[in-house]
């Protein structure tokens, strides 16, 4: 199991790291990054081209002031190759922008593997990681 944890402001990626940690524990390896640029950088280290898909994705939907999910989902589906492969869950309040609000209303009728967390709530995030645990597609059922 791999997953990767966008997120900028330290006390979510905490909660979003326990939350991980305590449905997975240490049968996973969980990649941290701060921006949400793309391609992401782990601990100051690019991802290569040659670097497998992860299974699950916790994104930010700001970082700072700026909106930054759109273009984050949209090249990491593309790297993907254009089949949805991973869990991606939409992490944070993307409602009040209302652009935000189309788009990822839009792709959740078109993307299976898309889990959208309206706020950032421990609990939200923790029924969303269980989806993806449980769902058969995921490794981490194996």
């Amino acid at each position: 199991m791999l997953a990767w944890l966008i997120e900028d402001q330290p006390h979510d990626r905490s909660i979003a790291v326990r939350e991980f940690t305590s449905l997975w524990g240490t049968n996973a390896r969980l990649l941290l990054s701060k921006g949400a640029q793309w391609p992401p950088s782990f601990h100051g280290a690019r991802l290569s081209a040659d670097c497998r898909s992860p299974d699950v994705v916790v994104l930010d939907v700001f970082h700072g002031a700026t909106y930054t999910a759109r273009r984050f989902y949209e090249a990491f589906r593309e790297w993907e190759g254009g089949s949805a492969n991973a869990w991606l869950i939409v992490w944070g309040n993307y409602r009040w922008l209302e652009s935000a609000g189309l788009f990822f209303d839009q792709q959740l009728t078109r993307d299976p593997r898309l889990i959208l967390c309206p706020v950032k709530s421990a609990d939200l995030l923790r029924q969303a990681l269980r989806k993806a645990r449980l769902d058969p597609w995921s490794a981490s059922s194996a």
